[in-house]
C-alpha cells in the first residue's frame, strides 16, 4: 500500500476533521469522578514499559512484546475490575485464563481468511452477547476479544504461540498485581455507602412521619434529605462504567435496592403530602411505620459492614401484628354511617402504611444479598422476597430470555458478529499491513444506534489525524538515539489511557494513535510511517462499522427501550393479575409461577436496554429521568405481584366472599387492561390495539366495595370471615396503589410517547 500525503485529502474533509479537533480540544474538561481514570492511566504508564522492555530487550520477542504491551493496555484500560481484592484476582486470572484459550483459537484460525473471518463472527457474536451476564463478564468481554482480534488477524504459525501466550500470561499477571496494589478503586464500596446513606435518610423520614411530637419544618428537612440522598445514588448508580447487573443474586439484588429506595420514599412523600399521619393514624400504623424504620437502619448499617446480619423478624411480626389489629378493629366497627366512613379511613391509611412497609422489608431483603450478609427471617418457609433458584437455572434463564431478535443483546451480538467479520475478510484480501487495526476500529465505533456510529466515527477519525500528525513530529523528533522513545513511552502510555474518559474521546484517540506509533517504532522501527499506516486502517474499519450500524438496527437502543418497557408492563401486569386472582380464589398457582417467570425475564430484558440507552451518545430525548421514572415504575409490578403471592402462602383462597370476590375479579381486570394500555402507549403494537384497553372509569373504589361487603357480609361474624375480609382489603389496597401509580406515570408515558425520533 502507498503512502499518501494529507494533501491528497479533500479539502472539506481536512476542515471538518480540523474544525473537529479545535472543537474537541475547545470542549474538553476534566471528568474523573473517584479519580478512576487517573488510577488507570498510572498503572498502564507503569507497567506498560516494564512489561515492553521484558519482551523486547530480555527475550527478544517482538511477538511475546506485542501480546504483552497490548494485553496490559485492555486490561487496566477496559476490564479494571472493581469489588473485594480476592474478587478482582479471580476476575483478573479468569480473564487470562480465557484470552489465552482464544489466543490459541485464533493463532490456529488465522491462516485461512474464511477461517479467520468464521472465527472472528462466531467469537465476536459470543463474547458481546455474553455481556447479558453484566458485571465482570461485561467488563472483561472486550479485552478477551482484543485478545483475538490480535491473534486471529495477524497470520502466525503453532511456534508463535508460546511467545503469544507468554506475553498475553505476563500481562495478566502484572496487571492483577498493579489493580491489586496500585491505588485501587472501589467503586462498589462507593456505591454501597450511597445505598447505606440513602437508606438512613429514608428511615428517617419514615420515623419523623409518624413522630407525633414532629412539626411540618422537621418534616420537611428529612424529605429534602432523603430525596437527595437517594437522588445522589441514582446518579452515581447510572453513571458507573459497569453497574453491578447480571443473573447473579447479589448483583440483582443492588439493581433493586436502587429503585426499592424510591419507592420507600415515594410512599412516604405520599403520606407526607397528605394528612398529617400522627392525627388519623393509630398506634398500630405507627408501630408497624418504626419497625419499617429500624429494618431500613439495620439495613444501611449491614451494607457498611457486611458482618452484621439483617434481621427482618420484628418487622415481619409487626406487619403480622397490624393484620390482626386491622382485623380486630374492623370487626368491633359498629353498624352505623359514620363508623362505615371511620372503618374505610381505617383501611385506607392501614394500607399506605402497610405497603411502605413492604417496601422498606424488600429493600432490607436485597440489602442483606447485596452485602453477602447473614439474612435472618421469621417466616418458617424463608423470606418469600430472597430468591431461591440455584445460579445455573438463573445463568440459563438469563441467556434463554435474551436469545431472541426482540433482545438488544443478541441484537448487538449480531451486530458485532458482521462488523467484525466483514473487517476481517477486508484486512486479508486488502494485505493491508496491520489489519488488526481495522478491525479494532470497527470494534470501537459500532454503536448500538447508526446516529451515534457515525458520530464515533468521525471523531475517530479526527482524533487519528490529529495523533498522526503529533506521532510524526514526535517521531522526527525521536528519531536519533534509541532511549528517546523509551523515555517518551511512558507518557504517551499515561496520556492514552487517561484523555478518552477524562478529557475527550477526540484527545483519548489522537493520544492512542501517538501511543501506537511509539509502541511500534520500538518493536519494529518504520517512523512517521506507522502513523500513517494506522490512519489508513482505521478508514476503512469505520467505514465497515458505519455501513453495518446503517443496515442492522439503526435505530438503536431507545427503540429497543420501548419494546422492553412494553413487555415489562405486559408481563407484570399478568403476574400482579394472576397472584391476586390466587388471593381471590380464582386463579391458580401454576398459573402465578409462569407469570413471575415471565416478569422476571422482562425485568432482565428492560434493564439490559437501559443501560445500553445510557451508555449511547448523544443528548437523550426524553431526559433519562423520564424513561428511569418507567423502569422503576414497570419494575414495582413484580414487588407487588411477589406481596400477593406472599399473602397466597399465608393464608387460602377466600371462598366465603364469592360476590365480593367476583366484584374484585372485575377490577383487578380493568387495572390488568390500563397497565397494558400503558406500555402499548409507550411502544405501540400494531398486532393489538390500545383502544379497547382502558381503565373502566365507574368502577367503583376496591377499599370502599370491600368495606361495604365486610358490612354487609355475615361471615364476618366469625374470625376466618373477617380474615377474609381483611386479605380481599389488601388485594383491594394494592389495585389502588397500582392506579396511583398509573397516574404518576401519565405525564412520563406522554413524553415518551410524543418524544424524538428512534
Amino acid at each position: 500500500m502507498q503512502p499518501s500525503g494529507e494533501s491528497e485529502l479533500p479539502r472539506a474533509a481536512v476542515r471538518s476533521v480540523a474544525a473537529g479537533v479545535v472543537r474537541a480540544a475547545r470542549t474538553a474538561r476534566l471528568h474523573d469522578p473517584g479519580r478512576l481514570a487517573l488510577r488507570r492511566a498510572a498503572r498502564v504508564a507503569i507497567t506498560l514499559p516494564l512489561l515492553l522492555a521484558l519482551g523486547l530487550e530480555t527475550w527478544h520477542s517482538p511477538q511475546m512484546a506485542a501480546f504483552a504491551a497490548f494485553g496490559t493496555f485492555s486490561m487496566l484500560v477496559f476490564a479494571d475490575f472493581g469489588g473485594p481484592p480476592a474478587t478482582r484476582a479471580a476476575a483478573y486470572g479468569a480473564l487470562t485464563g480465557c484470552g489465552a484459550l482464544l489466543i490459541v483459537a485464533g493463532t490456529l484460525l488465522s491462516g485461512a481468511t474464511w477461517l479467520a473471518a468464521a472465527g472472528m463472527a462466531a467469537v465476536g457474536f459470543v463474547v458481546v452477547f455474553a455481556g447479558v451476564l453484566g458485571g465482570y463478564v461485561a467488563a472483561g468481554g472486550f479485552a478477551a476479544l482484543l485478545a483475538f482480534v490480535l491473534a486471529v488477524i495477524t497470520p502466525a504459525t503453532v511456534a508463535d504461540l508460546p511467545a503469544r501466550l507468554l506475553g498475553w500470561g505476563a500481562a495478566g499477571a502484572v496487571s492483577m498485581i498493579a489493580a491489586l496494589a496500585l491505588w485501587p478503586a472501589r467503586q462498589r464500596q462507593a456505591l454501597r455507602r450511597l445505598a447505606a446513606a440513602a437508606g438512613t435518610a429514608v428511615a428517617g423520614l419514615v420515623a419523623v412521619l409518624y413522630d407525633s411530637g414532629a412539626n411540618l419544618t422537621a418534616v420537611g428537612e428529612r424529605r429534602t434529605r432523603a430525596a437527595s440522598a437517594v437522588a445522589a445514588l441514582e446518579r452515581f448508580y447510572a453513571a458507573a462504567p459497569y453497574r453491578p447487573a447480571g443473573p447473579t443474586v447479589h448483583d440483582q439484588a443492588f439493581a433493586y435496592l436502587v429503585r426499592e429506595l424510591r419507592w420507600v420514599l415515594q410512599s412516604a412523600d405520599e403520606l407526607a403530602a397528605g394528612p398529617a399521619p400522627p392525627e388519623t393514624s393509630s398506634p398500630d400504623d405507627r408501630a408497624l411505620a418504626a419497625a419499617a424504620a429500624a429494618a431500613l437502619r439495620n439495613a444501611a448499617a449491614t451494607l457498611v459492614d457486611p458482618r452484621r446480619p439483617v434481621d427482618l423478624t420484628a418487622l415481619e411480626q409487626a406487619r403480622r401484628d397490624h393484620m390482626e389489629a386491622l382485623r380486630a378493629s374492623l370487626g368491633a366497627t359498629p353498624d352505623s354511617r359514620n363508623a362505615a366512613r371511620a372503618g374505610e379511613s381505617r383501611l385506607y391509611y392501614a394500607s399506605r402504611v402497610r405497603i411502605l412497609a413492604f417496601a422498606a422489608l424488600s429493600a432490607a431483603a436485597n440489602a442483606a444479598l447485596t452485602a453477602r450478609a447473614p439474612l435472618v427471617s421469621g417466616d418458617p418457609d424463608g423470606s418469600p422476597l430472597v430468591p431461591h433458584d440455584r445460579p445455573v437455572r438463573r445463568l440459563t434463564t438469563e441467556l434463554l430470555s435474551h436469545l431472541r431478535l426482540a433482545s438488544v443483546w443478541c441484537q448487538a451480538g449480531i451486530r458485532a458478529a458482521i462488523a467484525l467479520a466483514a473487517a476481517a475478510v477486508i484486512a486479508r484480501v486488502g494485505n493491508f499491513e496491520h489489519g488488526f487495526w481495522v478491525v479494532l476500529a470497527a470494534l470501537s465505533v459500532l454503536k448500538s444506534r447508526a446516529a451515534d456510529t457515525r458520530h464515533t466515527a468521525w471523531q475517530a477519525f479526527a482524533g487519528t489525524v490529529a495523533g498522526f500528525a503529533v506521532a510524526s513530529a514526535l517521531s522526527a523528533a525521536l528519531g536519533g538515539p534509541r532511549p528517546a522513545p523509551w523515555v517518551a513511552l511512558p507518557i504517551c502510555a499515561f496520556l492514552a489511557a487517561y484523555t478518552p474518559t477524562a478529557v475527550h474521546f477526540v484527545i483519548g484517540q489522537s493520544m492512542f494513535t501517538v501511543l501506537v506509533v511509539v509502541l511500534f517504532n520500538l518493536i519494529q522501527p518504520e517512523g512517521w510511517r506507522t502513523g500513517l499506516v494506522r490512519l489508513e486502517d482505521i478508514v476503512i474499519g469505520i467505514g465497515t462499522a458505519v455501513i453495518v450500524g446503517a443496515l442492522f438496527w439503526p435505530r438503536g437502543a431507545r427503540g429497543q427501550l420501548r419494546a422492553c418497557l412494553r413487555a415489562l408492563f405486559e408481563t407484570g401486569a399478568a403476574y400482579v393479575a394472576a397472584a391476586a386472582r390466587s388471593v381471590l380464589g380464582r386463579g391458580s398457582d401454576d398459573a402465578v409461577a409462569a407469570a413471575h417467570t415471565a416478569c422476571l425475564a422482562a425485568n432482565l430484558r428492560a434493564d439490559d436496554a437501559f443501560a445500553t440507552f445510557l451508555n449511547e451518545h448523544g443528548p437523550k430525548q426524553p431526559p433519562i429521568s423520564t424513561w428511569s421514572d418507567l423502569l422503576v415504575g414497570g419494575g414495582q409490578l413484580r414487588v407487588v405481584g411477589e406481596a400477593l403471592t406472599g399473602l397466597r402462602r399465608e393464608h387460602p383462597p377466600v371462598p366465603e366472599l364469592s360476590d365480593v370476590t367476583r366484584e374484585m375479579d372485575g377490577a383487578v381486570g380493568n387495572l390488568e387492561q390500563a397497565i397494558i394500555a400503558a406500555g402499548y402507549s409507550i411502544a405501540p403494537d400494531p398486532r393489538r390495539s390500545p383502544a379497547a384497553l382502558r381503565l373502566d372509569a365507574g368502577a367503583r373504589d376496591p377499599v370502599e366495595l370491600v368495606a361495604e361487603a365486610g358490612r354487609a357480609t355475615p361471615a364476618i361474624a366469625s374470625d376466618a370471615g373477617m380474615r377474609d375480609i381483611v386479605h380481599v382489603a389488601w388485594v383491594a389496597a394494592w389495585i389502588v396503589y397500582l392506579r396511583r401509580a398509573l397516574d404518576r406515570l401519565t405525564e412520563a408515558v406522554a413524553q415518551v410517547r410524543g418524544g424524538h425520533g428512534d
